[in-house]
């Protein structure tokens, strides 16, 4: 019997650029030996990952120059520096719940869900059975409010029902959806975006 070769593929790059923090951004098209094409689709390298899928927002501004720009045309977030302290402070916020989340989660195989949400992380409001063991104390003294003096709001969700994943989000001064500069809103689902704002400075 005949061995059975899998098709060899060749890949063929264009528009290749660098971008701060050593990202690159381009196209490829995968061509396999009996010439079939895939088309050409876009691609980020970050962190020594390729990312074959970028969303729209994720090319926008990890392929800029002025990602800051980017960020601010597609969220309205603005500015994005240290002298930001309302932006400073909601960033400092976001990181004290997700290490409270992290601990709740390794804890209760699980995130907080339901009517009581985050409130969850300073008292428990669910019947605690074994093997789960929450925390003596719970898993933060008190939850931080915006600082507008709104609480965060929080959304958990599982994908598949096996992933867990979470949004903790501030409405802004307004305490409305969407908006720009002080008015607009943070969630953590823009923390990566920030983050790369902020320690490369663009």
């Amino acid at each position: 019997m005949a061995a059975i070769h899998p098709k060899r593929t060749e890949l063929e790059f264009r528009d290749l650029k660098r971008f701060p923090a050593g990202i690159i951004c381009g196209q490829y098209n995968a061509v396999s030996v009996m010439g079939e094409e895939t088309g050409f689709d876009r691609f980020i390298i970050r962190d020594g990952k390729a990312n074959k899928r970028p969303s729209d927002p994720d090319y926008a501004i990890y392929c800029s120059s002025e990602p800051a720009k980017e960020l601010e045309r597609l969220f309205g977030i603005a500015p994005v520096d240290r002298s930001n302290t309302t932006l400073m402070r909601i960033l400092a916020d976001f990181s004290k719940l997700s290490d409270a989340l992290a601990s709740y989660e390794k804890d209760m195989y699980d995130l907080p869900k339901g009517e009581a949400g985050l409130e969850d992380l300073v008292t428990s409001k669910v019947e605690v059975m074994s093997p789960r063991k929450y925390r003596e104390g719970g898993y933060i003294e008190q939850l931080p409010q915006d600082p507008w003096n709104r609480p965060y709001l929080y959304k958990a969700s599982q994908l598949g029902g096996v992933q867990s994943t979470y949004e903790i989000k501030s409405l802004g001064a307004d305490g409305l959806a969407g908006g720009s500069g002080q008015d607009a809103d943070v969630s953590t689902d823009h923390l990566d975006y920030l983050q790369h704002i902020l320690a490369t400075g663009t």
